[in-house]
């Protein structure tokens, strides 16, 4: 494996909190997190990790097993992959006519549904794209985890369970009590149907403009030993183990992100 040939080592997430804590070196140390809980990570994500022997995380907002998810994100790609220009109601528009538009028009149009009503999001939706005929209940029978897997994976040495919610909504549209709700119902699904405790937290939306020090502060009262955001960066010494960045991982860029762990390590 190419990050194992440049003598970087995969760590859970307990491991990573442990070191921190305790001023450990955590050089070309690597965890993997998965968010939001998809199917595929059962499917095709656990078997490779056993293979690999690599540790890894798995973020799961419990609404996608329980059914009745919104999965907007999901829509929203659909919609600018069929579309080559989308009006919204209020008359703005964003071409998507190539791969470059198509991409820069779903991180505009996300940052205006973030801005909506997390609690009235659905009737919000049906107003933005009034112009489109949109199937809402798309993903709900096949994307997300089943308790039965997730009891699986959570037996296995190498997976941890974290919370990432039960309705991933923007932390932007919700009061601090109703933040406190939908993670303290996240908490009490997965113990009431898995029958485990999460001590590791994702941010739905983890970006700087959707995660407050405040929203940080939050978590941190609710007891938990990590929580991560999806703002770029490396984990060093000194990192806030409650506010922890991330490295966007894919097909095409996965050697570079390695290579810029090797070199800034």
């Amino acid at each position: 494996m190419y990050a194992r040939k440049h003598d970087c080592t995969f760590i859970s997430l307990d491991e990573l909190s442990e070191s921190i804590s305790k001023k450990k070196n955590v050089r070309r140390c690597i965890v993997v997190t998965l968010d939001d809980g998809y199917r595929d990570n059962y499917i095709n994500g656990a078997p490779l990790f056993r293979k690999l022997n690599v540790p890894y995380t798995i973020y799961v907002c419990t609404k996608m097993v329980k059914g009745g998810m919104l999965y907007w994100w999901e829509i929203l790609e659909k919609l600018v992959l069929e579309q080559d220009k989308i009006v919204l109601a209020d008359g703005r528009s964003f071409n998507c006519s190539t791969k470059e538009e198509k991409e820069q028009a779903f991180l505009d149009i996300r940052e205006v549904i973030l801005k909506l009503p997390q609690s009235s999001l659905l009737e919000g939706l049906k107003t933005l794209f009034k112009n489109y005929d949109i199937n809402y209940g798309y993903g709900n029978d096949e994307l997300g985890l089943t308790w039965e897997q997730i009891r699986e994976l959570s037996k296995e040495p190498l997976c941890t369970i974290g919370n990432h919610t039960y309705s991933h909504s923007a932390f932007t549209g919700l009061t601090d009590e109703e933040i406190k709700k939908d993670i303290n119902y996240a908490a009490s699904e997965m113990k009431n149907n898995v029958g485990i405790d999460m001590h590791h937290f994702a941010f739905p939306f983890g970006e700087a403009t959707a995660v407050s020090k405040h929203d940080v502060e939050l978590v941190k009262h609710l007891g938990f030993k990590t929580s991560a955001t999806t703002n770029d960066g490396l984990i060093c010494y000194g990192t806030n183990l409650l506010e922890l960045p991330r490295l966007f991982v894919t097909e095409k860029n996965w050697k570079n992100v390695i290579d810029r762990v090797i070199k800034n390590c």
